[in-house]
């Protein structure tokens, strides 16, 4: 019995189709999802914060910056939250690293700082990333944007603000 070429390049395409569609079906905890960086080992957690306010005729888009001291139950409490879900990678992921659009408000940029590197977390509603400043993978968590919400409410509650002003 002879296969054609055409049938083993078919096969071998549906099965690199099938590896990529489970690996985004199965959600994976939050390490998994910022390639191991290790949050145990983070020296500096910083907060960019913008939240739209309507002040009469204009909106009004105000800047916080919010920082957690990483010795600290905050910031203990912020890891625990983060890591109480799962991640599913989205199928089609964008990589463009200034491509990214808030659809909740507030919406944050957490960063994450150690000697092993850097890592940056967005939660922009629709487009949730993890990774490295300029190479980050969409993910959807499990809780959607109602699990983003609570934690930007536990950042507002929680974080030591450094800086507030209007943009």
């Amino acid at each position: 019995m002879k296969i054609e070429k055409n049938t083993i390049m078919n096969i071998v395409a549906g099965v690199l189709i099938a590896i990529m569609l489970i690996k985004t079906l199965i959600p994976v905890n939050f390490e998994k999802a910022a390639d191991d960086f290790d949050f145990d080992k983070v020296q500096t957690c910083n907060v960019d914060f913008f939240s739209n306010e309507a002040t009469g005729k204009k909106d009004t888009e105000y800047y916080f910056d919010f920082t957690f001291d990483t010795s600290s139950k905050e910031y203990t409490d912020l890891i625990g939250l983060l890591r109480s879900t799962k991640y599913r990678k989205k199928f089609f992921n964008a990589g463009n690293p200034i491509g990214y659009s808030a659809t909740i408000n507030p919406h944050a940029i957490l960063n994450f700082y150690s000697d092993e590197g850097e890592m940056v977390v967005l939660l922009f509603g629709k487009d949730f990333a993890i990774g490295e400043h300029m190479n980050k993978t969409k993910y959807s968590p499990q809780g959607g944007t109602d699990f983003q919400e609570k934690v930007i409410d536990f950042i507002f509650k929680n974080g030591t603000l450094r800086e507030k002003k209007a943009l």
